[in-house]
């Protein structure tokens, strides 16, 4: 089996947490290494280290290769990176303010037509 066909059943398997729960996965620092393009920039991820020193030790001498800290969500086979923190939206409230201005943007004409 190729490393993508073990990612995408990786992420076949978390689809079915729903259900099942969270047991076997934890969130952990670890020292996420990866490369980046000519100007700098964020390019890839090769992977993640528990031991700072090795992960250090890997990119050493390579100036596409990137470390950093981060949060990880894993099994200890696999670990999905948290890059940030976002906000939870209310579909119940954005979707009313959508239909406020969608309403908004009727004439009195069409208003009456819909019945509204």
């Amino acid at each position: 089996m190729s490393q993508r066909e073990e990612f995408e059943e990786k992420l076949a398997q978390l689809a079915k947490l729903d259900q099942e729960g969270l047991s076997g996965f934890r969130v952990e620092k670890r020292i996420h290494v990866f490369t980046v393009d000519y100007d700098g920039f964020f390019e890839k991820s090769i992977g993640v280290f528990k031991d700072p020193d090795v992960a250090k030790g890997f990119a050493k001498g390579q100036t596409y290769l990137k470390t950093e800290e981060v949060y990880v969500w894993t099994d200890g086979e696999w670990a999905f990176v948290f890059k940030g923190c976002l906000e939870v939206i209310n579909d119940e409230q954005e979707a009313l303010k959508l239909r406020e201005v969608a309403l908004a943007k009727l004439t009195p004409e069409e208003r009456k037509l819909l019945k509204l």
